[in-house]
């Protein structure tokens, strides 16, 4: 069980109106296994913003590497993306250290990311990454991210952004989750959520469903955050939810005669 502050949070949380996931503008964004829609992360719209995880020693030890890790970073830049893949960016990258992967791969953690997910999870990788968004217009598009990386948890770190911009805000696509990914960065400002994680702030998120970006930093801004991959653990006979108007659902009317 998570904490009594925390399941304060949790419950305020839910109780806040969010508007639910809409079905009407269905494409083929993949199976989307049904206990992940049914959870209750999802059905706040696949994220939700934490305070208190990771602990304010924790956390005070993650500013300090992640400071400390900056002269190995490198840039991980892409002018365009890859269509339904990859997507364009601007960012320098590092992977994290001792400090990060004791809370990567914490019991308290992975106890947490169960009771706020619904489901059990597993870490995807010995590490996870140091992201910098430190030049002006560093940025990432619109993606889902890639395979076992079906959760991630986003802890803010840094970020000296002005109240009025917009400048390293998440954005996120809650309510296009069955289209495809190439639709939504053709029309990105199309019911986007924008989001902001303030530094000691951690947003757990369905990131290979819920598709979301960086919008460029401003002048002057620094963000930086870590972040940290999770697989679902699914039984494989877990039957799965197949958007509308595709083949499959159609093979699987009734045949008339």
């Amino acid at each position: 069980m998570i904490s009594a502050s925390l399941q304060t949070i949790v419950e305020a949380r839910r109780d806040r109106a969010r508007a639910p996931l809409s079905k009407s503008h269905l494409g083929v964004a993949g199976l989307i296994p049904h206990p992940v829609l049914d959870s209750p992360l999802m059905k706040m719209g696949g994220y939700e913003i934490f305070e208190g995880i990771p602990g304010k020693g924790q956390f005070e030890r993650l500013q300090s590497e992640v400071l400390r890790l900056i002269v190995k970073a490198c840039q991980s830049d892409l002018a365009v993306s890859e269509s339904g893949g990859i997507p364009a960016r601007r960012q320098l990258r590092t992977a994290g250290g001792k400090f990060q992967r004791a809370f990567y791969h914490g019991r308290r953690t992975l106890r947490f990311l169960r009771e706020v997910s619904g489901l059990p999870v597993e870490p995807t990788g010995a590490f996870g990454a140091y992201l910098y968004y430190t030049r002006p217009g560093d940025y990432v598009a619109p993606h889902r991210d890639g395979e076992g990386c079906d959760l991630v948890v986003i802890t803010c770190l840094y970020d000296a952004a002005s109240p009025s911009s917009d400048g390293g805000m998440l954005c996120l696509y809650p309510d296009r989750l069955f289209e495809r990914i190439d639709g939504i960065r053709a029309t990105p400002e199309k019911r986007a959520v924008k989001v902001r994680i303030a530094p000691g702030q951690t947003m757990v998120l369905f990131g290979g469903y819920v598709a979301h970006s960086v919008l460029p930093v401003c002048e002057g801004q620094r963000r930086i955050v870590s972040s940290l991959c999770y697989r679902l653990v699914i039984p494989r006979h877990i039957s799965t939810k197949q958007p509308a108007g595709t083949k499959e659902e159609e093979e699987k009317k009734p045949k008339k005669n």
